[in-house]
């Protein structure tokens, strides 16, 4: 996912001039049993055919970026970064992995879970809806607003907004985006319908593989039949609510519907015109 600043600039706002890089810092070679993967992995879905494709291109072209790791100074190490690759590895039935290793040291709990975050979000290719959880996990650690966690992003917060507008969606939908079944672009157009209907279209989505116009056609053509014209208020029925309106005279009251259903919006502007009921 592309963002408005790149790694290494990101990285020096957050850790100061010298970055994240550390003396103690070492390139090593860790046996692949002695790696555990990270607690704060915004990433919680593997496409197992991404990870073979991953796997190919390692055996042939080698591995371009080692994963980065924690020496938790036991013996074992914990994933900051990378574990993609960690499991491209696995696949692959090697023994060990070129790793960063940082020490614990300089590096706290929320450190780490920003760090690989970071990470994440510029090389691991995540899905809209891991995207989403990564901005969450950094609004909630640092106590950022959607405006604060724009800045410090250098994106817009429209950018940010329209991200946690995706937790709004039905927890069907939400999956299917996690595993990349369905683009952002498709769920903006499930916003506006309750999860029923959006499991519906989404089923459509999946099975007949419909590109984002292809499913405004298909909304179209399934809604249109059940948009119903709403019968207009009778005179009896209107002159009601005008002598009822005419009691609070420093509201603005206006109706819409008909005798049997409807809606009536109540607007004031100050004590005033705060309507009694």
């Amino acid at each position: 996912m592309a963002l408005g600043k790149k790694l290494d600039s990101l990285l020096e706002n957050y850790f100061g001039s010298e970055g994240y890089s550390n003396p103690k810092d070492q390139l090593l070679e860790l046996e692949l049993n002695k790696i555990i993967a990270s607690p704060y992995q915004p990433r919680t879905y593997f496409d197992q055919k991404n990870l073979e494709s991953l796997a190919q291109n390692i055996a042939e072209h080698g591995l371009l970026q080692p994963v980065t790791v924690i020496d938790l100074g036991n013996g074992t190490y914990q994933l900051i970064s990378g574990e993609r690759r960690f499991r491209s590895f696995q696949l692959l039935q090697k023994v060990a992995i070129p790793a960063i290793v940082k020490d614990k040291s300089t590096l706290d709990e929320k450190q780490q879970a920003t760090l690989g975050i970071f990470e994440n979000l510029h090389r691991e290719n995540l899905s809209a809806m891991d995207t989403a959880k990564a901005f969450a996990s950094l609004k909630q650690m640092h106590g950022w607003s959607n405006q604060e966690l724009a800045d410090f992003l250098n994106c817009s917060k429209q950018h940010i907004d329209n991200y946690f507008r995706l937790f709004d969606l039905s927890p069907n939908v939400q999956e299917a985006l996690t595993k990349n079944q369905l683009s952002e672009g498709h769920a903006r157009l499930l916003h506006s319908f309750d999860f029923s209907a959006q499991n519906q279209i989404l089923q459509k989505i999946i099975t007949s593989d419909l590109s984002v116009k292809a499913t405004q056609k298909f909304i179209d053509s399934l809604f249109k039949s059940k948009i119903k014209t709403i019968k207009p208020l009778t005179s009896e029925v209107r002159e009601n609510l005008n002598s009822w309106k005419s009691k609070f005279p420093k509201t603005n009251i206006s109706f819409n519907g008909n005798s049997k259903r409807g809606t009536m919006i109540i607007k004031w502007t100050n004590e005033e015109g705060f309507p009694q009921i």
